[in-house]
């Protein structure tokens, strides 16, 4: 029963789509928009060396040549990523070497931090 009332449901709201949008969202124009230069075609090279600051995403509508165009922007910043030289290791906040924390079980930590841009892993144990 349930199923059937899904079905006649689906079947009500699809005809009351118009036509005409369908063929709207398959005209969509993906334009990749990367530290303010716009990509119509894209490949990932554009981003190959660089790391991802933020991403968004927005839909728009444009008038190309008198015809509207929905666009889809990929609005992305990037920044050059240089692995730091050395890794600096903490427990609880006290500097330790990278033995000290290799020699902990999985049951003493209660978190691990990696910040990849200054080099630091920090772990924190468990309490009690």
């Amino acid at each position: 029963m349930r199923a059937i009332i899904i079905t006649a449901f689906c079947a009500l709201c699809l005809s009351l789509v118009p036509l005409h949008a369908a063929t709207e969202k398959a005209d969509t124009l993906n334009v990749m928009k990367i530290n303010d230069q716009a990509y119509e075609t894209f490949d990932g090279k554009e981003l190959e060396g660089k790391t991802i600051v933020t991403y968004n995403t927005g839909v728009c509508t444009i008038v190309f040549d008198g015809k509207e165009q929905l666009v889809k922007l990929h609005l992305i910043k990037t920044s050059d990523y240089t692995a730091p030289m050395t890794e600096i290791y903490f427990i609880d906040d006290k500097e330790v070497d990278k033995d000290a924390v290799d020699r902990l079980k999985p049951h003493q930590i209660e978190s691990v931090i990696v910040n990849k841009i200054d080099g630091t892993i920090r772990v924190f144990l468990k309490k009690g």
